[in-house]
C-alpha cells in the first residue's frame, strides 16, 4: 500500500507481502502495517465466546467484537471473529493480535451484522485473556442479540464481573521465522515440533504446523507465539515425527524476535532432518547466535596434570 501526501509532496510505503486469507499463512484477514514494513508490536488477546445452550441460540451472522482499554479512550476497533461457528452450546476461541496494549479492559462490545437466515444469537459470555499481562477477564451477557427478541438490540456493551478475574502466568509476544532451504525435496508436511531453552527453563513442545501445513522449499514461514520469561535463550531443539512418506526436511535457520523490545536470536542449522539423508537424524539442536546472546552454556572445563602433583582444574569462559 502506498499513500501519497500531495500537499507535502511525500509518499508513505506500507509493504506487507502476507496473505489475508482464512486458509493461507496464519489465517488472519486483518493486519497492522507500519511505514517501511517495520515489525509491528503485536499484543495477543485470546478471546473465548460462549453461545448459550437454549433453543435457537446459534447464528450464521458475522459476529464482531470491540475491546476498550482501562479508561475507555483506546479501543481495538471492530474485529470480525472469522472462522467461528457460534452454534448452540458451543465455545469459539480466537487469537487476536493488536498493536496496542488494552488489558485490563474496561468493557467490550459484541454484535453481529444481522444478515442471512438464523441471524439472531444468544450470547452467554465473553472471556478475554491477555497473556502479556496475565489478566483473564469475564464479561457476562446471558442475553439475545436479536431484533425480534427481548429489547431488539443486536449489539451489547458487556462489563466485567470482577469477582471472576483471574491472574495467569505472564507470557510475552514473540515472532518466529523459519527458513526452509531451496534444495530439491527440502520441504515437508510432517508435524514439526520445537522446544526453546533459556536460562530459567524451557518451553513445552510447540507444534508449528497443525493440520500438516507444508513447509515449502525456499519459503519463509512466520509464526507468532506467547512465551513465558525464560531468561536469555541459548538453543532451540527441532524435530518431526516422520509419520508421512517423504517426511524429510532441510532446515536452513530460525529467528526469534521479541516484538516488544526487539531482542533477536538466530539459530542456524543448514542440515537435513531426515532418516535417509545426512547423518540420518530427525532431531537438531541449534545454538543461539546474535548480539543479545551471552555464553550461557559456554563454560569449558579442562584438566592439567603435573607429575607428582594433584591434578588441577581450570575454567575457560
Amino acid at each position: 500500500i502506498i499513500i501519497e501526501d500531495i500537499g507535502n509532496k511525500r509518499k508513505y510505503d506500507f509493504p506487507l507481502n502476507r496473505w489475508l486469507a482464512l486458509d493461507e499463512d496464519d489465517g488472519k484477514i486483518q493486519r497492522d502495517i507500519l511505514v517501511g514494513g517495520a515489525e509491528t508490536t503485536a499484543v495477543t488477546y485470546i478471546v473465548t465466546v460462549f453461545t448459550g445452550d437454549i433453543r435457537g441460540a446459534g447464528t450464521k451472522s458475522k459476529i464482531y467484537l470491540v475491546m476498550y482499554g482501562a479508561r475507555g479512550n483506546k479501543n481495538s476497533g471492530k474485529i470480525f471473529l472469522e472462522g467461528g461457528v457460534f452454534d448452540r452450546g458451543r465455545t469459539d476461541i480466537f487469537h487476536i493480535n493488536l498493536a496496542v496494549l488494552l488489558s485490563p479492559l474496561s468493557r467490550v462490545s459484541i454484535g453481529h451484522g444481522n444478515v442471512g437466515v438464523n441471524r439472531g444469537w444468544y450470547c452467554e459470555k465473553v472471556v478475554v485473556l491477555c497473556p502479556f499481562t496475565g489478566i483473564q477477564q469475564t464479561f457476562p451477557c446471558s442475553n439475545w442479540l436479536d431484533e425480534k427478541k427481548a429489547d431488539g438490540l443486536i449489539e451489547r456493551q458487556l462489563y466485567e464481573m470482577v469477582s471472576l478475574r483471574k491472574k495467569r502466568l505472564k507470557k510475552f509476544p514473540w515472532s518466529l521465522w523459519v527458513w526452509t532451504t531451496d534444495l530439491k525435496k527440502a520441504g515437508t508436511n510432517s508435524p514439526i515440533f520445537i522446544q526453546i531453552y533459556g536460562q530459567k527453563g524451557r518451553t513445552d513442545e510447540i507444534l508449528l504446523n497443525p493440520n500438516n501445513k507444508w513447509f515449502k522449499p525456499g519459503i519463509i514461514e512466520k509464526f507468532r507465539m506467547e512465551l513465558p520469561d525464560l531468561g536469555r535463550f541459548y538453543k532451540i531443539r527441532a524435530w518431526h515425527d516422520r509419520q508421512n512418506p517423504g517426511s524429510g526436511w532441510h532446515l536452513e535457520r530460525m529467528t526469534l524476535m521479541n516484538t516488544l523490545n526487539k531482542d533477536k536470536y538466530n539459530f542456524n542449522c543448514n542440515r537435513w532432518l531426515d532418516a535417509n539423508e545426512d547423518d540420518n537424524e530427525i532431531v537438531r539442536e541449534m545454538t543461539a547466535e546474535g548480539p543479545t546472546v551471552r555464553r550461557i552454556m559456554g563454560s569449558k572445563y579442562g584438566a592439567a596434570f603435573c607429575p607428582g602433583e594433584v591434578a588441577g582444574l581450570y575454567v575457560v569462559c
